[in-house]
């Protein structure tokens, strides 16, 4: 009886859902319309925060050396205070100065359905770009003059460059797993507890005699 019933349920059709590259693009085009809507709407009735101030004073060195000079007294690495210089030379309006993490907190959608794509398919993609679309805290750090808007991209695509190592054992993963790492080095120092998550993992993994990939490649 029980091989019966096994052999039932292996001949019940699976669910399958194709989604075509079409319907992808849609729903990642919708997913960025609400992502944009949620993060902007209200952002002109908030003026900067203490930290935030500080960050810009930072940033608004006459020149590169003199913002380098002010981010030595702060606790975290300077990349974002150069990025944001760089960004106020063209504003210094409020709401174009907020452009810069909304950019940085957006890019996360794409890269967000890249790597549920790489973990389980397309389906599991388009439902990790629409968590992150709508992430309380991915919402907050898309407007807040920070350095954790870059340090949550830098990382997400660290994350993808492993997972595509995983996948694929090309050398160009692992170059933007260095580089991506290093950027998100430079923005923030919690990276470091980031990245020894990961090499732990990958020691254990030598250690049990088993590869720290997958070998399939889901492009």
């Amino acid at each position: 009886m029980t091989a019966h019933m096994q052999a039932s349920q292996e001949n019940v059709p699976r669910m399958v859902m194709p989604l075509s590259r079409r319907a992808i693009w849609i729903w990642l085009a919708m997913f960025a319309a609400i992502g944009v809507y949620v993060r902007v709407q209200g952002t002109y009735d908030y003026t900067y925060g203490l930290d935030e101030a500080t960050h810009i004073h930072i940033a608004s060195g006459r020149s590169l050396a003199e913002v380098l000079r002010y981010a030595v007294y702060e606790a975290h690495p300077p990349l974002f205070y150069i990025l944001l210089h760089y960004w106020m030379m063209v504003s210094v309006d409020p709401l174009f100065v907020r452009g810069l993490p909304l950019l940085l907190g957006m890019a996360l959608i794409p890269v967000y359905y890249g790597i549920g794509k790489r973990v389980g398919g397309e389906l599991c993609g388009l439902c990790c770009a629409a968590l992150v679309t709508l992430s309380y805290g991915c919402v907050i750090q898309s407007y807040v003059m920070r350095q954790y808007c870059i340090l949550l991209l830098a990382l997400s695509l660290n994350l993808y460059c492993y997972l595509y190592w995983q996948d694929t054992q090309r050398r160009i993963a692992l170059l933007g797993y260095v580089l991506f790492g290093w950027l998100g080095a430079l923005s923030h120092f919690s990276s470091d507890l980031y990245f020894f998550c990961i090499a732990l993992f990958g020691v254990c993994a030598l250690f049990r005699g088993t590869p720290p990939y997958r070998g399939v490649d889901t492009r």
